[in-house]
């Protein structure tokens, strides 16, 4: 069997107490608690390990994966294959890049050896396998002397975790293993390997779960109730959305969520709430995918990226963390406006300074889009695309962004023609910003309003991330895409008069003034056309059109006539190839 008899025979300690962290909410109060176990030790391990579809389901290319192994070649997500020794040097991954060194160390990419072995009954699958894991478990047998920096990072120690639980029921209860099993539990449990926020602490919780089942270890267990009581509100919201501030990785996380739903029902934990919120999280993903099936990209996540949901949700979504989506079906085709606010910078593991952020789709196509998360080892592009400079807002190079500042939609109106909102962002330091967007529902286009008031005058910078790959012309007053298939987009000033030009590429010194860049992949930025909208003011009010044009529509069809201004309110005429809309742009104000 598996558990204290068979460890105490190897000379293993157990866990006599697992440490205890301090929890806001307990396991008895959120319904995660441990339950009536059928089965003997080594069916429930079976039945842990086989919930952990994420890394243990059999996947199309396990076996040029498992002969790469073979053949001293690693290949880890969608990273280029690198160099694999006999007698690896874990001190020294073959590449450097941060994400690669997590993903290294946590070792689930030896998981398509044990597969393989499985499918085909090929002992030389397994033997590597072991001989990767045996060659790990020596060369790290203790978590208090790391080799490196991720050797036994919250990610890397959580999903080696379950690796090496799992890894029993093909190797047995080896003396290594179980000595490893125990090191590992050890150093999970420690609070101070415990952040208790996002999806590490989720994997740590995961692998856990996996040791506590190998080790029969019920202290374990029950540090896994609490702790997972606890991080479920951090995690997910009361209307099913990741608190990340990526919409990436809401479609990660709800996967990751439901699967350790699915962990806890195979190891006997019982869970109510858990399961309530996650089923939740259907609804936000549909809500936050593009009429073409590509996903809203606030936060980390590549622009374009096919969504993991199916378009859908109702005409106007409104999520609590922080989210607006609003759908239509003008006389330019479907058109989807999403607007990012709500939770401050500081509390959202994989956000951007992106409060009051806009992308839009109409035309058949992403016309306003972002500007991608570059890689997440930190350096003057990571922090550029984190910053304000790479998104869709209104910014003041040298203010300090508030991390900590809550954005707060104030009002919202939608009848069949319109959705008019307004949103307070008090991101600025000792400045006041309100973003007012009225959205015809009709011809698919969105008229901006920033109003942004400081102490004293300073540069102002309104940026709108746009299409690339075409070709597009300046006028001072406007920015006309001019070519490309396909739906086009036109920019307008409207009133506030700014200084209109078109950056593409613009490296500076600084991260407020560089411009102009989209990564669409891992570690690469490449020039992309960004329209920036400046002044230099006390206060501004700029007011913005932004016009879809269906294939064949030219530019001098967007046109805007007719502007009066007053102290709170400015009126206009848009005309477009579907005809002219006089409207007044004002703020909105809580009833």
């Amino acid at each position: 069997m598996y558990g204290g008899k068979a460890l105490a025979a190897a000379g293993v300690m157990m866990l006599a107490a697992v440490p205890a962290i301090a929890t806001s909410t307990s396991a008895a109060a959120t319904g995660i608690r441990p339950a009536a176990v059928a089965g003997t030790a080594e069916e429930r391990l079976s039945r842990v390990c086989a919930a952990q579809k994420d890394l243990r389901d059999p996947r199309a290319d396990d076996a040029v994966r498992a002969d790469a192994l073979l053949s001293g070649t690693v290949r880890i997500t969608d990273f280029p294959p690198q160099p694999l020794p006999e007698d690896i040097d874990w001190a020294h991954p073959p590449m450097s890049t941060t994400n690669f060194q997590a993903q290294f160390q946590a070792l689930n990419w030896t998981d398509p050896l044990r597969r393989e072995y499985l499918r085909t009954g090929d002992v030389r699958y397994l033997e590597r396998y072991e001989q990767i894991l045996r060659d790990f478990v020596e060369d790290n047998p203790d978590h208090t002397q790391p080799l490196t920096p991720w050797s036994w990072y919250d990610f890397a120690e959580g999903r080696r975790g379950t690796i090496l639980g799992c890894a029993v029921l093909e190797l047995g209860e080896q003396d290594w293993l179980m000595r490893a099993l125990a090191e590992h539990a050890a150093s999970i449990s420690e609070p101070s390997h415990y952040s208790g926020i996002g999806n590490h602490s989720l994997m740590q919780n995961a692998g856990l779960i996996t040791l506590g089942v190998a080790l029969d270890d019920d202290a374990a267990l029950q540090l896994v109730c609490a702790r997972a009581s606890d991080l479920l509100p951090r995690a997910v919201s009361t209307d099913g959305v990741s608190l990340e501030g990526s919409i990436h990785y809401h479609g990660l996380n709800h996967m990751w969520w439901r699967e350790f739903g699915q962990v806890l029902d195979a190891a006997g934990l019982e869970q109510m709430e858990l399961q309530e919120r996650v089923a939740l999280m259907g609804a936000f993903g549909e809500a936050a995918t593009f009429p073409d099936g590509s996903s809203v990209n606030f936060g980390d996540g590549f622009p374009g990226a096919k969504s993991r949901y199916q378009p859908g949700g109702p005409p106007l979504s409104i999520f609590r963390p922080g989210y607006l989506f609003s759908r239509s079906s003008s006389n330019v085709g479907p058109a989807m406006l999403a607007v990012h606010y709500g939770q401050p910078f500081d509390g959202m593991p994989h956000g951007h300074m992106d409060a009051g952020s806009i992308e839009l789709f109409a035309a058949g196509k992403r016309l306003i889009t972002d500007s991608g998360p570059y890689a997440y080892g930190g350096g003057f592009w990571r922090n550029w695309s984190k910053g304000a400079s790479a998104h869709n807002v209104v910014s003041s190079p040298g203010t300090e962004y508030l991390k900590s500042s809550i954005s707060k939609l104030v009002d919202y109106k939608r009848d069949a023609y319109w959705l008019t909102a307004t949103w307070s962002i008090p991101v600025m330091s000792k400045v006041t910003w309100y973003r007012t967007i009225k959205q015809s529902l009709r011809h698919g286009w969105i008229v901006i309003m920033d109003q942004v008031n400081a102490p004293t005058s300073r540069p102002w910078v309104s940026r709108w991330n746009l299409p690339d790959d075409v070709a597009y012309r300046v006028k001072p007053y406007r920015i006309d895409q001019a070519s490309g298939a396909g739906g086009r987009i036109s920019i307008v000033q409207v009133a506030g008069t700014p200084t209109v030009s078109l950056a593409q590429g613009k490296k500076t010194p600084y991260l407020s003034t560089t411009a102009g860049w989209r990564s669409y992949s891992y570690e690469t930025i490449e020039p992309a056309p960004t329209a920036e909208l400046a002044k230099t003011a006390k206060s501004w009010r700029l007011v913005t059109l932004i016009a879809p044009r269906a294939a064949g529509e030219l530019a001098d069809t967007v046109k805007v006539t007719g502007v009066r201004t007053t102290s709170t309110t400015v009126t206009f005429t848009v005309t477009t190839a579907r005809g002219a809309t006089t409207l007044t742009m004002k703020r909105l104000t809580s009833p």
